[in-house]
């Protein structure tokens, strides 16, 4: 296992670059985010890093916030969902 700090490609024991698998993540995400038939859904940002998938934007219900959190559960390469998404009127 190698790990740099800077602008150094991080290596892992694997064998991957961690971020060839974030972009797939963000990828993967914003596809089941974009398939949700409610329009506030399917503008909701995500970042990834290290395991954790990452939710923002605005949308004016839980409802909606929600959705977002199940669309993308049981996502490859994601151990934990952190929904900062933000509910207002």
């Amino acid at each position: 296992m190698s790990l740099h700090g800077g602008n150094e490609m991080v290596v892992t024991s694997r064998g991957s670059d961690p971020r060839t698998l974030a972009a797939k993540v963000v990828r993967d995400a914003r596809r089941r985010l974009r398939k949700c038939a409610h329009s506030p859904v399917q503008r909701i940002a995500c970042d990834y890093h290290e395991g954790i998938l990452i939710l923002r934007g605005r949308v004016s219900s839980f409802f909606h916030k929600q959705l977002a959190q199940e669309a993308v559960r049981n996502l490859a390469g994601v151990d934990k969902v952190v929904n900062a998404v933000e509910v207002h009127d």
